[in-house]
């Protein structure tokens, strides 16, 4: 967690360079979930939370079958 990071820069167990990195892709992953909120179908997004907590129902497994191709 960045928490944790920001601690290890304070104790100066961290250098500020990989500081400002973590915060960096902290940001960047931060962006891309809120432009999936932002920009993407409802149904899309709750279809996303429920296969990433293995809560799709057969229907539903079988209506997007084709997000399962990975």
């Amino acid at each position: 967690m960045l928490n944790e990071k920001f601690k290890e820069w304070q104790s100066g167990s961290l250098p500020y360079y990989e500081l400002t990195e973590e915060i960096h892709q902290f940001h960047k992953k931060n962006q891309e979930i809120w432009k999936l909120f932002n920009y993407s179908d409802r149904a899309f997004v709750l279809h996303l939370a429920k296969k990433e907590f293995d809560m799709l129902t057969e229907d539903e497994k079988q209506n997007y079958i084709d997000l399962f191709d990975e």
